[in-house]
């Protein structure tokens, strides 16, 4: 049970997840997808802004959205990951552990975007940032 006292914190720490996730999504996952796609590799362009059922919104802010969503799962969980470089495995086992059953995008997705964050965010921890 979170106490009183601690509300304004939690509340704090989704919201930090939410927006990390939301702009995760639109820096890190859309601008692989741009450089994959001109690469020849990705099959559709970044940025889609065709409407999304049922609200018409941009597929983009959806695809944002959902990586919002997932920012805070992901806050919800990572206190309980290892600190030190564990924490960075635990992170990469924990994104693994969500993939759908779409395994060639999910094969891009963990080589080209998830291990070079996770390793680069590992090696600044090793080295003390």
């Amino acid at each position: 049970m979170v106490r009183h006292a601690d509300t304004p914190v939690a509340a704090r720490r989704l919201l930090s997840g939410f927006i990390a996730g939301f702009l995760g999504t639109l820096v890190f996952h859309q601008l692989m997808l741009a450089l994959l796609w001109r690469l020849g590799v990705a099959p559709f362009a970044p940025f889609p802004m065709a409407p999304t059922w049922p609200f018409g919104i941009p597929a983009v802010y959806s695809l944002a959205f959902w990586g919002g969503v997932w920012g805070i799962a992901f806050a919800l969980v990572d206190g309980r990951f290892p600190r030190k470089g564990g924490y960075w495995l635990a992170a990469f086992l924990f994104r693994f552990s969500l993939l759908r059953n779409n395994a060639p995008q999910d094969v891009v997705q963990i080589f080209a975007v998830t291990l070079p964050v996770v390793v680069l965010a590992w090696a600044a921890s090793l080295a003390g940032f």
